[in-house]
């Protein structure tokens, strides 16, 4: 009799443990709160060959276009990180300081990012997405500049959300990857507006037997017989 009653409570705590085990995988799916996001803005470009003083000079020092400057394409990974690609254009007509010289030209550059956001920690503001993130980028500049040149980029930024539609702020310090490399010109700070949108996760029915390849077990269950 005793070794009934321990078979019973034996089976019924690994039937609790399945039950629980179930319950939690479902519970606790991977997050992946888009597949896309998208985006465009204004690059303000702070490249006056001071990288480390005057950095809210607005007025000598920021260049910026009237017209959008900057491309966003975002891929979300897992775990929170994403993998990024920006475009940025800036034009300077020699009103504002650049390494050091009132000179005009132009600076393009192209940014791959990885990027750990922390929105799914902040439950009681759903519209607040605080992030930041490292990478490598590719910068060309004619006019004050090095020509073509390698960055390594730290970056911190905030995304404003209205549903799916957002707003990006982000500041970027770029260390020009060229020699001496913490005083060099190819240093520069990059901050960026953007409008953005992300393109939500579908849904996908995970229901096997709902699969017309299925069809043939259905019928079988009911008595029928594969064709």
């Amino acid at each position: 009799m005793k070794i009934r009653r321990l078979i019973t409570i034996i089976f019924l705590i690994f039937s609790i443990q399945s039950v629980v085990s179930q319950d939690g995988y479902l519970k606790f799916k991977p997050y992946k709160p888009y597949q896309w996001m998208v985006g465009a803005g204004w690059s303000f470009l702070d490249n006056d060959g001071r990288p480390y003083s005057h950095i809210f000079n607005f007025r000598e020092t920021w260049v910026a276009n009237f017209y959008p400057s900057h491309l966003i394409v975002d891929r979300y990974l897992k775990h929170d990180i994403s993998l990024e690609l920006d475009l940025s254009f800036n034009h300077f007509n020699g009103r504002k300081m650049i390494n050091l010289a009132y000179t005009g030209g132009m600076q393009l550059s192209a940014d791959l990012h990885a990027r750990f956001g922390f929105y799914r920690y902040l439950k009681t503001a759903k519209w607040l997405d605080p992030y930041l993130g490292f990478g490598v980028g590719l910068t060309y500049s004619k006019g004050g500049g090095t020509g073509f040149y390698p960055t390594a980029n730290a970056f911190v930024g905030v995304n404003f959300w209205m549903k799916d539609v957002g707003i990006r702020l982000q500041g970027t310090p770029k260390l020009g990857l060229t020699p001496p490399i913490y005083r060099s010109g190819s240093n520069y700070i990059q901050y960026t507006a953007a409008v953005v949108y992300r393109f939500q996760t579908t849904k996908k029915n995970n229901s096997g037997f709902d699969k017309p390849r299925y069809k043939w077990t259905r019928k079988k269950n009911h008595g029928g017989s594969p064709k």
